[in-house]
């Protein structure tokens, strides 16, 4: 069979004689980011399994011929995809000032809970839980969750029941008075009778940066930043609410609290963005947790993600601006050391205000999201790395104007979503955020 195309592909057959029976050999393809010319030439044979094989090809792409033999579809895509967009846009969702969003799953549904910081001066909002519509599927609004300039959200299934928890920063500044940064930040349970949140449990935080749900053995916490404090509640069996465990201070600001295990051992690494507080890697030692790195940076943390690839430990780090207040920061990717028992600098990459990473992995193959906040003046980049254990590289550019705070991957029914979250631009903070959905080159 030969084939030609002249113009964006979509999709494309090939007819298979075999025993006097038809067979189609079907690859679905997104359609790519430019008009690329190409042919292909195909012996086409089936196995006795009745699949079907490309035996030999020859693809040739702008020019340039691209050669290989017992081929297939995957190999064929890898060809075609080498200009083509991972994911384009599916959904676009009305928020305002959208600091964090965050997914769940209960009672076999997907939801997504969204933290609207500010619409200007004001910091009393509704913030929102989506559901995934399984008859639409779009991304549907079914509560609202009074916030005061919620920042973050975090989930945790504890014996079958949805715990949930936000963490709010300051409340509204009424006329004539001063900052109020001290709020409520409840924990929630989900009914998933009602699919509503209920508060569980009150919790009162000062400037609540972060929240994060972590489980260590048989035992659960909530870890809050909350300033320059880090608390940590461990939930009681007894009582069935979170009790304070742990206060930690001099933390610095903290913008990022993320655990993990390393050969058994538990790690908690904090982000500060104070330019004189280090981030810090923390090690549970005999139930207390020790100071045991310092990732030392003159410049503002920001977002910290942890990921395995190829059995190995690495941490995202991000930076969002240097101590001279430009965005144009270096942020680094750490690979554990196990003869140090320490991280070590692996790779650098320049953001804009690099407030967002999330890592995750499709079909064998890992992923990086780079969310950039910029300046809310400019078309920013924002980006989707390929890792492997050699380097990274930037595999999709998305080119949007305004400040981006957060991406937010997630998978339902074999799906692939990246959720953009819009914080601000020119125009002010009553934006749109932007669900995009894989296609068939990720």
């Amino acid at each position: 069979a030969v084939l030609t195309f002249r113009y964006q592909v979509v999709h494309f057959f090939l007819p298979c004689y075999c025993h006097q029976a038809v067979f189609w050999w079907y690859c679905s393809l997104p359609k790519p980011t430019q008009m690329l010319p190409f042919s292909v030439k195909a012996v086409i044979s089936v196995n006795a399994d009745g699949t079907i094989n490309l035996n030999a090809r020859s693809v040739n792409m702008n020019g340039s011929p691209l050669t290989s033999s017992g081929s297939n579809c995957n190999e064929l895509k890898s060809v075609l995809c080498m200009e083509a967009d991972r994911f384009i846009p599916y959904q676009s969702i009305a928020t305002i000032g959208v600091h964090k969003w965050h997914s769940f799953e209960a009672n076999n549904n997907l939801y997504l809970l969204v933290a609207n910081y500010r619409d200007l001066d004001v910091f009393e909002l509704e913030s929102q839980l989506f559901k995934f519509d399984s008859f639409t599927n779009l991304l549907t609004p079914i509560q609202n969750i009074t916030t005061f300039g919620a920042t973050d959200w975090d989930s945790m299934e504890i014996d079958g029941i949805t715990y949930v928890a936000v963490s709010n920063y300051r409340q509204t500044v009424p006329s004539g008075g001063t900052a109020n940064y001290t709020a409520t930040s409840p924990i929630y349970l989900f009914n998933t009778t009602s699919e509503q949140l209920q508060v569980h449990q009150p919790i009162v935080t000062t400037k609540g940066r972060d929240v994060h749900f972590f489980k260590v053995n048989d035992d659960f916490f909530l870890a809050s930043g909350q300033g320059d404090n880090l608390v940590i509640l461990r939930y009681s069996d007894a009582t069935g609410v979170f009790e304070t465990h742990l206060n930690m201070s001099g933390l610095g600001s903290l913008e990022d609290i993320k655990t993990f295990t390393i050969d058994g051992s538990h790690y908690l690494a904090t982000s500060s963005e104070d330019t004189t507080v280090d981030n810090y890697v923390f090690k549970l030692d005999n139930g207390a947790w020790e100071r045991h790195q310092n990732l030392s940076s003159p410049d503002e943390g920001y977002d910290l993600t942890p990921f395995e690839l190829e059995g190995e430990m690495y941490l995202v780090s991000l930076v969002f601006e240097t101590s001279a207040r430009d965005r144009s920061a270096t942020s680094r990717i750490y690979k554990w050391d196990s003869s140090l028992e320490m991280f070590r600098s692996w790779r650098t990459f320049v953001g804009s205000g690099a407030s967002d990473a999330e890592v995750f992995e499709v079909d064998g193959t890992t992923y990086m999201t780079l969310a950039n906040y910029g300046t809310g003046s400019s078309t920013l980049n924002q980006l989707l790395y390929e890792i492997t254990p050699f380097g990274i590289t930037v595999v999709q550019t998305w080119k949007n104007q305004g400040s981006y705070d957060d991406m937010e991957y997630f998978q339902w029914k074999g799906q692939h979503f990246l959720m953009h979250g819009v914080f601000s631009d020119t125009g002010g903070t009553s934006q749109r955020s932007m669900l995009y959905k894989a296609t068939s080159c990720l």
